[in-house]
């Protein structure tokens, strides 16, 4: 394998996130999935993947004031999330914001079921206003999303085909390749993906 495509998967891997990626992933995708509806939500149902539950439950969710669990992930990203910054969707809510939030989880249902699925990474956001729906789902990557509806129409559905295929999943290389690369890449040329 050459330099280049360690370092086109370095770039593609290293991404800033703001605390534990799960719940992070759960607040973007939520945050998202709002932007997508557009409306004040009144019902918030979760599907996640067993290990996403299990990781969830008992991490604490940035900016929330020490909040736990997926309620808490999902309620900050509809409330205060900025999908834009991706990873780092609640590295702006301010206290207010997190006043919101806990009233936002008195008043309206979060409901958290479990996703049978063969991928270990797999959210399914389903929002609901009084006139609108809406439907996200990430999967594989925590800010990878694979299919966007709105009011029962299909507006984003990324084929899982072999075209679509991981750069990761497209690579062979061992350990000793993985040791060489380490030991011989310029530094400036790795630089901006530490940054």
């Amino acid at each position: 394998m050459n330099e280049q495509m360690y370092i086109d998967l370095l770039e593609k891997e290293l991404v800033p996130a703001m605390g534990c990626t799960e719940p992070i992933a759960i607040a973007f995708a939520c945050a998202k999935a709002k932007e997508i509806l557009n409306d004040e939500v009144v019902q918030v149902d979760i599907f996640a993947s067993g290990s996403i539950i299990k990781n969830v439950k008992s991490v604490t969710v940035p900016n929330t004031e020490g909040k736990k669990g997926i309620q808490s992930a999902a309620a900050i990203g509809i409330v205060a999330g900025n999908p834009d910054l991706s990873l780092e969707v609640l590295s702006k809510v301010d206290k207010e914001q997190i006043k919101i939030m806990n009233e936002f989880m008195e008043q309206v249902p979060i409901k958290v079921h479990h996703l049978k699925t063969h991928c270990t990474l797999d959210i399914v956001v389903k929002l609901a206003s009084k006139e609108h729906n809406c439907v996200l789902r990430i999967q594989d990557e925590h800010d990878n999303i694979v299919y966007v509806e709105k009011d029962e129409q299909v507006v984003f559905d990324k084929s899982t085909s072999a075209d679509n295929k991981d750069l990761l999943d497209q690579i062979e290389f061992s350990m000793q390749d993985i040791f060489d690369f380490a030991n011989t890449v310029d530094l400036e040329k790795v630089k901006p993906c530490l940054d």
